[in-house]
């Protein structure tokens, strides 16, 4: 590792570390001492160590480009359980993983627990998505709270906070959801989006998909994230998936939702992707209804 890289590395903790609040005793499992010596560049870092404090500062090792599951976060790992749980609809999946979790963690916990539990619970309720349409199953106003908490205030965002505010504002009030996409758009800038070296363009772009179906669905002007949708979607390789996406999101904002829609849905049933487009296909009824209430 070159002394330029020991460098980046640095900032990269201490940054993360203070964004976060997380104290030096809190972001280490041995003397504090070691991690601000090692934060000043007066010392190096044992690797366990070091993969420590990215767990519990909320670091991946997607910021230093090594995507290996040996060397990514154990909440990291838990939540790509959740995503692939989500995907296929699979609730009992999404609870093994975060039982996991919690027994792996359970002696040494980490300071953004609480965070990450927020997050689990409710990328595992969102394996029922019907059901979370048509019931009100909120988070609990003081967590709600916490969620905004953690996203307040900050200098630079990180997967977490991306991922958190992309899945647990399904479970806020719509003014909070909007609050958190408002935070989080006032700290991602056009320029960042343009910078292929940005790693988060695509977090940033998820994130603001979801924003933009809660507000659909509940009849609510989309008119912020519609526009970093559109404002990103040259800047980004998006996969077909996040292509139908930001289609579906636009197209449906128009004051009459495209004929296309319900072609590119049907074209996900038949590439394999049945869950999703019976997912997108409520959605859509849904975001349809609330704007005919609206208009009304």
């Amino acid at each position: 590792m070159t002394a330029d890289n020991k460098i980046s590395l640095r900032a990269l903790i201490k940054n993360t570390r203070m964004n976060h609040n997380i104290s030096l005793a809190d972001a280490i499992s041995s003397s504090k001492s070691s991690l601000s010596r090692f934060e000043n560049g007066k010392t190096e870092l044992a690797v366990d160590l070091m993969l420590d404090t990215f767990d519990r500062v909320g670091l991946s090792f997607f910021d230093l480009h090594v995507q290996t599951n040996h060397f990514t976060p154990f909440w990291e790992q838990t939540a790509d359980q959740l995503q692939l749980a989500i995907a296929a609809g699979d609730e009992a999946r999404a609870n093994r993983a975060i039982a996991a979790y919690a027994a792996a963690t359970a002696t040494q916990p980490s300071p953004l627990d609480e965070i990450y539990m927020i997050l689990f619970h409710s990328m595992q309720q969102l394996c029922d998505f019907p059901h979370v349409l048509k019931s009100d199953c909120k988070l609990a106003t003081e967590d709600q709270h916490r969620v905004l908490d953690f996203l307040t205030g900050k200098t630079v965002w990180h997967l977490l906070d991306f991922m958190l505010l992309q899945y647990s504002q399904w479970f806020m009030t719509i003014e909070a959801a909007q609050t958190g996409f408002d935070l989080m758009a006032a700290l991602v800038t056009d320029k960042e989006l343009g910078n292929p070296n940005f790693l988060y363009r695509l977090a940033f772009f998820d994130a603001a998909v979801t924003i933009a179906q809660h507000l659909q669905m509940f009849g609510k002007d989309v008119t912020a994230p519609v526009r970093a949708l559109t404002s990103t979607a040259l800047q980004i390789h998006m996969s077909p998936q996040r292509a139908l996406l930001m289609h579906l999101i636009i197209a449906q904002n128009q004051p009459k939702p495209t004929p296309e829609i319900a072609t590119n849905i049907s074209s996900l049933r038949t590439i394999g992707l049945a869950v999703l487009a019976d997912r997108l296909q409520l959605w859509h009824t849904t975001s349809c209804d609330a704007q005919e209430a609206t208009n009304e």
